[in-house]
């Protein structure tokens, strides 16, 4: 799993976490509500990046009305205003969606892989078939979204990389004894 930023969500009460980093915090947030700000410059990061012929596939919302109108979907769609066309990259947004609501996670909805694997189907499959694959999704949390799409994807994909703007990171681990190593895993400083 490749991430741009590392994302600590607000306190429960709604209040700002006092770890925030906000500008990470705002990309996040932007890029999730599809803000135009945001978008365009994750757009020009990513294209920049991606090789030619890479379908680009987004990891569905939790509620079936944003299939196909979440701010992902608005990454892929500026992506393919700008430059994406000319490097041979294939629009395949939509071939992943949401089949029946699940609870969403920033509302304490627990959502199981079981759950993921029965809520998300595949569609459009030969925009994939045999070509690399990036599924993009705005947060990761479990992963449990990112991997039922991948799961999805890979008998068709000649391979799957995962992609999320931002990668959750809990305040709870951000504690005396633990410090974050340079790719973002956890070092507990007890054990060495």
């Amino acid at each position: 799993l490749f991430y741009f930023c590392e994302y600590i969500p607000e306190n429960k009460d709604g209040k700002q976490n006092t770890y925030i980093d906000t500008r990470s915090h705002d990309l996040v947030l932007g890029c999730k509500s599809g803000e135009e700000q945001a978008i365009t410059y994750l757009a020009f990061k990513l294209l920049f990046d991606l090789s030619d012929g890479c379908a680009l596939v987004v990891v569905p919302p939790s509620h079936m009305s944003k299939n196909g109108a979440s701010g992902m979907h608005k990454l892929i769609e500026k992506m393919f205003s700008k430059t994406a066309e000319h490097k041979g990259l294939i629009d395949g947004s939509h071939c992943l969606y949401r089949n029946e609501n699940i609870p969403a996670a920033h509302l304490g909805g627990k959502r199981s892989l079981a759950m993921q694997k029965e809520s998300i189907s595949i569609r459009d499959i030969d925009l994939i078939r045999g070509k690399d694959v990036l599924l993009i999704d705005d947060v990761v949390t479990t992963g449990n979204s990112m991997a039922a799409g991948e799961d999805l994807l890979a008998p068709y994909a000649r391979s799957v990389v995962c992609f999320a703007v931002g990668k959750t990171i809990r305040t709870e681990n951000l504690q005396f004894g633990f410090i974050l190593d340079l790719d973002g895993t956890l070092f507990d400083t007890a054990t060495g």
